[in-house]
């Protein structure tokens, strides 16, 4: 592992809270992430490597938690009224298809075959079948605050951090991608100390890294704590970069990147 170096907004901007650091790879090759606490509205920014200077891409896209569908298009969770998830262009940033929600999203993902999962830590998570029909609102028990959502490897697991209890639960995923709330079980629970569990991603060897108050824990696909990437405070990640190997974390005022020996997942 490389040593963590940061990126700070370009003077005279500034970040409040940014999030939902997603990697597009192919022809656009960009780190897009949001900054949900920005105003007047939420945005959307983007750093185009080598640089290492963050435009803004989108000034009011009402914005938290990002991810990319299977055309390369960015889905946004839209968290400022009137709520759901909306598509933006990579290469233009023009708004596309918008599916409305009544629930409030903060974090999204899209699996391979369209099915969209996306959490809002009031209510619960959600799943949007291809057909664009959304669920009604699920919750693990115990669960206190839904918030970072991920697939695992294969797409038929699927993980829900809750940054209410530092805990992450996880859901079998049906061939179709409906929810099997039963199939709901503790995945993993971070250390004492480390006093969120926000956003996740996995890389290719199935391993589950995820934002926490004390930087980004890593987890086998089995739950096995393997250690920590010294990030700090971190709200989200995703792998970049030609190789794969650059983890981008997200941390309020903070873009933070470090270089890892496994390559993260593609789109």
């Amino acid at each position: 592992m490389g040593s963590v170096q940061q990126i700070a907004a370009p003077n005279p901007d500034y970040f409040a809270f940014i999030e939902g650091s997603l990697w597009i790879g192919g022809s656009v090759n960009t780190l897009f992430f949001s900054d949900n606490a920005s105003s007047p509205s939420e945005r959307i920014w983007k750093l185009v490597p080598p640089s290492t200077t963050p435009s803004i891409f989108v000034a009011t896209s009402g914005s938290n938690g990002l991810a990319v569908d299977n055309n390369d298009q960015i889905v946004a969770a839209v968290q400022r009224a009137p709520y759901g998830i909306t598509r933006f262009n990579p290469m233009t940033g023009a708004a596309g298809t918008k599916i409305s929600t009544t629930a409030k999203p903060n974090d999204v993902i899209v699996r391979s075959d369209d099915n969209i999962y996306f959490t809002d830590p009031d209510s619960g998570f959600y799943r949007i079948s291809p057909q664009g029909t959304v669920s009604a609102a699920m919750k693990f028990s115990n669960s206190s605050r839904p918030n970072g959502i991920e697939l695992s490897l294969d797409e038929n697991t699927l993980y829900v951090g809750d940054v209410g209890n530092r805990t992450i639960y996880k859901y079998t995923l049906a061939q179709d991608g409906t929810v099997m709330t039963t199939t709901g079980a503790v995945f993993a629970m971070t250390p004492t100390g480390h006093d969120t569990v926000d956003g996740m991603c996995v890389d290719c060897a199935g391993n589950v890294y995820v934002g926490t108050s004390g930087g980004v824990e890593v987890y086998s696909s089995a739950g096995t704590f393997i250690g920590t990437v010294p990030t700090g405070e971190s709200s989200n990640c995703t792998f970049g970069g030609a190789d794969r190997k650059t983890m981008y974390v997200t941390s309020r005022s903070l873009l933070k990147h470090v270089t890892l020996g496994v390559p993260g997942l593609p789109d």
